[in-house]
């Protein structure tokens, strides 16, 4: 991964740079991923993206080398590949020598890298949508806490972007796919651009291209206003369960009150033999099968809620569970 400073706006070069939102989480003891979560947006041109540090990127190539794959297994399907594959052939239908770079840009520091060495006359280029964050909300904010992600991109920061490489607008498109199920869609923009021998006059940067800002900024604070208070009524007194050890779970840990009698599982084997959380062991489901009636049971598997729910009669669990 190329490295760019972290006040350095990816798009325009830009210094001046706003933080909208500091978000803390938790990681696994020992993890590469970085913790907090800044959220900033270049006072110049409206473009959202993650703040990191040079050692951030650096960890954050070494979490997708070791962690990555063992942490978020079973979370893609060939099925879900075979989707999007077929969203993009009719996209593109009728057009000959395209260049895709598909739902890879927002993993990236430095954005203008993907158009070296392009030599077709069409680009193709698919993001998660970050207007319509908001849209799709199974869990909030997960399009957010999804660290991976360090870009979020609309149609006029893409097109900005595009424009100083000498491509212009074709076509785009807006769809949405499922990442694990039904439950779990993220919002997608494709866009079709096409290469032009002269320069591409840039648009007029005004306050449209700052509504993306906005929109992330109230999409991470009602989210966050609406999780402290379901939290506040986790009882300290009793067992609490929380059933799906990842991305959720490190998000709401560090908003739980630290007098939580904290229990973790998870049917990852890799999670339960080799990681921890504050020194937490991660353990296998048939634990629940021993809780007794004072205990309760949050679900963070959220994506995942109903294949739990209906589990958890086999195991005749005998707390309360409770909903985040």
């Amino acid at each position: 991964m190329d490295l760019m400073s972290s006040t350095t706006c990816p798009i325009c070069f830009n210094t001046n740079i706003d933080l909208i939102y500091n978000i803390p989480c938790s990681i696994f003891d020992q993890s590469y991923l970085y913790e907090n979560i800044k959220i900033v947006s270049c006072n110049h041109c409206g473009h959202v993206f993650n703040s990191l540090t040079e050692t951030e990127l650096n960890n954050l190539n070494k979490y997708y080398n070791e962690e990555y794959k063992n942490c978020n297994e079973n979370s893609t399907t060939k099925k879900i590949d075979n989707g999007r594959e077929e969203q993009l052939t009719k996209f593109l239908h009728g057009y000959q020598s395209v260049h895709v770079i598909d739902l890879s840009i927002e993993h990236i520091s430095t954005p203008h890298t993907i158009f070296e060495n392009i030599t077709e006359p069409y680009l193709s280029i698919g993001a998660p949508d970050s207007v319509r964050y908001p849209e799709y909300t199974f869990f909030n904010p997960y399009w957010i806490i999804m660290r991976e992600h360090i870009q979020h991109f609309d149609l006029l920061h893409l097109l900005l972007l595009a424009e100083m490489h000498k491509f212009k607008l074709e076509n785009f498109n807006l769809s949405s796919i499922p990442l694990m199920n039904k439950t779990m869609e993220i919002p997608i923009i494709t866009v079709l651009f096409k290469r032009v021998d002269h320069e591409v006059q840039s648009q007029n940067i005004d306050k449209d291209f700052f509504i993306l800002k906005t929109i992330i900024k109230n999409y991470i604070e009602c989210s966050i206003y609406n999780l402290k208070e379901s939290l506040t009524k986790i009882p300290t007194n009793k067992h609490v369960y929380f059933w799906g050890i990842g991305r959720e779970f490190l998000f709401i840990n560090k908003f739980l009150n630290p007098n939580i009698n904290k229990i973790l599982i998870d049917n990852n084997e890799y999670k339960q033999n080799n990681l921890t959380i504050g020194g937490i062991k991660i353990q296998d489901e048939s634990l629940l099968k021993l809780a007794d009636s004072n205990s309760i049971l949050i679900l963070t598997a959220t994506a995942h809620k109903e294949v739990l729910k209906r589990k958890l009669k086999t195991f005749n669990f005998k707390g309360k569970v409770y909903s985040i």
